[in-house]
């Protein structure tokens, strides 16, 4: 008679699943900052899609829609997860 023994735990070597796993599974706060994220980088792609197409620079664009070359407000402390 043969005995199947069954693994004490699953191992899962998916690094997003893992990354799934550890930061957004059970926290819809982070899967809507996650959300936010996309969808600001999906903007900022398509901006400069759109900008590149038009053959214009950052400066020449900037100079169209009226803005200035400001410093980036300064970088908040990262979230300790």
């Amino acid at each position: 008679m043969k005995i199947e023994r069954k693994k004490k735990f699953e191992s899962n070597t998916d690094a997003l699943e893992i990354i799934d796993q550890e930061f957004y599974h059970g926290k819809p706060e982070r899967v809507a900052e996650l959300e936010q994220m996309r969808a600001d980088d999906a903007v900022a792609r398509k901006i400069y899609d759109l900008r590149t197409k038009a053959g214009l620079t950052q400066r020449q664009l900037a100079t169209m829609i009226g803005t200035t070359r400001r410093r980036p407000p300064p970088t908040p402390e990262p979230k300790r997860w």
